[in-house]
């Protein structure tokens, strides 16, 4: 079971007349925190700064939430991560929050490649989900999920067949594709010389 959100409830009620608390509780008298699961679980809680606080919460829980979200990319179970990608692009989080599950999971041994599988399979869902942005549309990230066990002559002529045209349009795309296309041209001219040296250590005798 994984946290899919976590939203803060702000509620006004009753309250003690302890003058202190009163200076503290200008708009709410408390404040409790919802958690969401991919199971169907939700979850209530309260914390301290929610009784003495209560406005200063929401800032908290923000701050956290993008943290717990991006846990969701962290799955090493192909069956789980490709759950975990279904649900980011279900609508259940903001955009940019979607991004950093796609990040996570590139860097994970095991389903690596499958946030760029993903994004091959979805692009046109993706792409009318992220938002623009300000010298770089959030869709230009999509072409590095290509370097993720992208290593070779191959790889990189099927990310840029695939992604040339597609990255026209995008701010920033064609930059960001061109960036991703000469770390995987990089990645493969030093891959013989990389391969033969680890064979030459490890072929040493003990």
């Amino acid at each position: 079971m994984r946290i899919t959100d976590v939203r803060t409830i702000l509620l006004t009620g009753p309250c003690t007349n302890d003058p202190f608390l009163r200076e503290a509780r200008k708009l709410r008298s408390a404040a409790f925190i919802e958690i969401f699961t991919d199971v169907g679980t939700i979850g209530i809680g309260e914390t301290y700064a929610g009784y003495f606080c209560p406005e200063s919460v929401p800032s908290i829980v923000d701050f956290f939430k993008p943290i717990l979200i991006a846990a969701l990319g962290h799955f090493r179970n192909p069956q789980l991560a490709q759950r975990a990608l279904a649900i980011a692009v279900g609508g259940a989080f903001d955009a940019r929050l979607t991004i950093r599950i796609f990040n996570a999971m590139k860097d994970e041994p095991g389903v690596d490649r499958i946030p760029y599988e993903f994004a091959r399979g979805h692009y046109d869902e993706l792409v009318a989900k992220l938002p623009s942005g300000i010298g770089m549309d959030y869709a230009a990230i999509l072409p590095s999920f290509a370097l993720s066990g992208g290593c070779s002559d191959t790889a990189r002529e099927e990310a840029k067949q695939f992604f040339t045209l597609r990255m026209k349009n995008v701010q920033g795309g064609p930059r960001a594709l061109a960036n991703t296309l000469e770390e995987i041209g990089l990645c493969a001219a030093q891959k013989p010389a990389a391969e033969k040296s680890i064979r030459d250590f490890l072929s040493k005798p003990a």
